[in-house]
């Protein structure tokens, strides 16, 4: 009996523990093959390509998670594409 009770018992615990997603707000220029860092409530996308502009892109675009809301840096000196990029904190 213990071991059907188990059997059953794991498939619930297992959904219960998944995330759930939701829709933040609309990206205002999506790219692709950009660079994402996090620090702290702040989401940075930097560069990628533009399907709109069919060109690649030194935008820095900002995602606030608390605020659900995009934001724009200063853009890059040059224009990047599938770059790597870090956050060095003094």
């Amino acid at each position: 009996m213990k071991k059907i009770l188990l059997i059953f018992l794991i498939p619930i615990a297992c959904n219960m523990a998944q995330p759930k997603w939701k829709i933040a707000d609309q990206m205002p220029y999506p790219v692709a093959g950009a660079q994402s860092l996090v620090w702290g409530n702040l989401i940075y996308i930097v560069g990628g390509y533009s399907e709109l502009n069919q060109q690649n892109e030194s935008w820095v675009q900002i995602f606030d998670v608390v605020s659900n809301s995009w934001g724009e840096y200063k853009d890059m000196a040059f224009a990047r594409y599938g770059l790597n990029a870090a956050i060095k904190s003094d």
